[in-house]
């Protein structure tokens, strides 16, 4: 990719808010062969998404909505898989949030004794968004076991608790949102969240009423967010880009 026509990520959108765990970072640094897995922005966990989304089959998706005054956005339904494992005898949830890139895995804290685990590849990308929702595969969880053991050996003394699927809209290009002004006076887009969407609410929230407010979000600048980014060539990147996280 150019990097002339790709733009970066505003930071105050993500922010990190995790905690660190030395058993987790030891674990990791104890048996990674390859480089050790990121510590990701908060803003990056889609878990929590799914379990909202899951009941938003039925409902009019980005592309629709933006399709009733003429615009193309490049949105389409995404559907994801996520487990619970109860945490081993001993361990304490106290990690942070982790996107392993190596093993294409991801996996966060979940209450007091459970982990959330899911997968960055497998995803069901397209289709129609009021199709039936499918229960997990044995075999999707049973690559989340092997993954997250891989980078973490002491959950193989863990428990499956459950597992659920859900749907969000992915923007397809860049996997960022698209928020901002586009199409006739008065229309606003904030879609394509890409599994962002449930942590970031509170902040897209408020620019977007600071936007049709005051004529312009002031708390954080989402104009590299606009709709005409694909148009311009100027598709948004992280800091630290890794490509496309879901695939």
């Amino acid at each position: 990719m150019n990097p002339a026509a790709v733009s970066a990520v505003p930071n105050d959108l993500f922010r990190t808010a995790s905690p660190r765990s030395d058993a987790v970072l030891a674990a990791v640094s104890e048996t990674a062969d390859g480089p050790a897995p990121r510590t990701a922005p908060t803003a990056l966990d889609d878990a929590d998404d799914q379990t909202d989304d899951q009941h938003e089959d039925r409902r009019p998706d980005g592309h629709q909505t933006a399709g009733t005054v003429g615009l193309e956005v490049p949105v389409e339904a995404w559907r994801h898989d996520t487990a619970y494992f109860g945490l081993p005898p001993g361990r304490t949830a106290d990690f942070p949030i982790v996107i392993d890139e190596v093993n294409q895995v991801y996996f966060r804290p979940e209450g007091h004794d459970m982990m959330l685990v899911g997968l960055e590849a497998g995803n069901e990308v397209g289709g129609s968004p009021d199709r039936p929702l499918i229960s997990p595969r044995p075999a999707s969880v049973e690559d989340m076991v092997k993954r997250v053991c891989a980078r973490i050996p002491w959950m193989a003394e863990g428990t499956f608790r459950t597992a659920h699927g859900g749907q969000d809209g992915i923007t397809t290009a860049d996997q960022r949102p698209i928020l901002g002004r586009a199409g006739p006076d008065g229309f606003v887009l904030a879609c394509g969240f890409s599994g962002t969407g449930f942590k970031t609410a509170p902040t897209v929230g408020l620019c977007l009423a600071e936007l049709i407010l005051d004529g312009r979000a002031t708390t954080v600048d989402i104009a590299p967010y606009g709709l005409d980014r694909f148009a311009q060539g100027r598709l948004l990147v992280g800091e630290h880009p890794y490509g496309k996280l879901w695939r």
